[in-house]
C-alpha cells in the first residue's frame, strides 16, 4: 500500500484536488496537546503542525512514505523537529503504542482503508492509549459520483493528470477504474500510475484498494460502541457552517468516554 509511484505522486495529486486544506481543522484540534496522527504519510499534514510547535508522533504503513516523510524533513528544515518525534513505521492494528496521547488523529480518509472490524478493533485501542479527557479526530468521504452513478463503474477513467519538474517535460497520470457495493458500502479500486520522462521512457505501478464508506449516523454508533462520545461534526472541512446533509466530506470530533 503506498509503494513506489503511487507514493512518489501522492502529494502531487492530493494538491490538486478542489478541497479545503484540513490543516486549520488540525491545528485546532491538537491545540499543542501531545498528540498523534495515524496515517501520516509524507508528512503532508504532519511536517506543517511540527514547524507550528505542537509535539505530535505519527504511525504510517508504508516504508516508502515515511522515506518521503523524512526526506521532506530535510527539505524544510524540520530533521531536528521530527527527530524528536516517534514515527512508527507499522500497521496501527497489530503495534503498541509507546504512550497515551490527549489527541489522536486520523485524517484523509486513512480509516476507510479498513474493514469494519478492523477499524472497530482500532477505535477500541485508540480508547486505551488517550488520555483521560483524549479527544479523537476522523475525516471520512462518502463517493456520492460512484453511489449515483455519475462514473461509469468497471471502464478505465483519467483520475489525476500533473506536470513535473522545472522542466516541464516530465508528466504523471493515474488512470482508475471502480467497483461499487451498495449493500456492504465498499468502493473497490484499480489504480494505474504512469510517470513518461521527456525521453520517451516510462515508467508504471499498479495498485488497488477497498474502501470503505459510512453515514453520519452509522460512524456515531461505531464511536459509541467503543466508547467515544461524538461531539461536533464538521462537512466538506467548513467549521463555520451548518453541517450540510449531502456533504462529500465528514469531520467527526470525539472525546473518550
Amino acid at each position: 500500500m503506498y509503494t513506489d509511484l503511487e507514493a512518489k505522486l501522492h502529494d502531487t495529486f492530493w494538491n490538486q484536488e478542489d478541497i479545503i486544506s484540513e490543516l486549520p481543522l488540525l491545528q485546532d484540534f491538537h491545540d499543542k496537546k501531545t498528540s498523534l496522527e495515524i496515517g501520516c504519510g509524507s508528512g503532508r499534514l504532519l511536517l506543517p503542525l511540527l514547524h507550528q510547535g505542537h509535539p505530535i508522533d505519527g504511525v504510517e504503513i508504508s516504508p516508502d512514505m515515511v522515506s518521503l516523510l523524512k526526506q521532506n524533513a530535510a527539505d524544510q528544515n524540520l530533521t531536528s523537529k521530527l527527530n524528536q518525534s516517534k514515527i512508527y513505521t507499522a500497521d496501527i492494528t497489530e503495534i503498541t503504542l509507546e504512550q497515551t496521547y490527549q489527541r489522536i488523529s486520523i485524517p484523509a480518509f486513512t480509516a476507510q482503508l479498513l474493514t469494519r472490524k478492523k477499524l472497530l478493533h482500532l477505535l477500541r485501542k485508540l480508547h486505551t492509549s488517550t488520555t483521560t479527557c483524549g479527544q479523537l479526530y476522523i475525516t471520512l468521504f462518502i463517493p456520492w459520483a460512484e453511489i449515483a452513478g455519475e462514473l461509469n463503474e468497471g471502464d478505465w477513467y483519467i483520475d489525476h493528470e500533473a506536470i513535473l519538474g522545472n522542466d516541464q517535460k516530465t508528466t504523471a497520470q493515474c488512470k482508475t477504474k471502480f467497483t461499487i457495493n451498495r449493500l456492504q458500502q465498499t468502493l473497490s479500486r484499480k489504480h494505474q500510475y504512469t510517470l513518461t520522462h521527456q525521453n520517451g521512457k516510462k515508467q508504471l505501478h499498479r495498485s488497488s484498494q477497498i474502501l470503505q464508506w459510512y453515514t453520519y449516523p452509522e460512524i456515531k454508533l461505531i464511536l459509541a460502541a467503543t466508547n467515544w462520545n461524538t461531539k461536533k461534526l464538521i462537512t466538506d472541512l467548513e467549521p463555520n457552517k451548518e453541517p450540510h446533509p449531502d456533504a462529500h466530506i465528514l469531520t467527526i470530533i470525539a472525546s473518550k468516554t
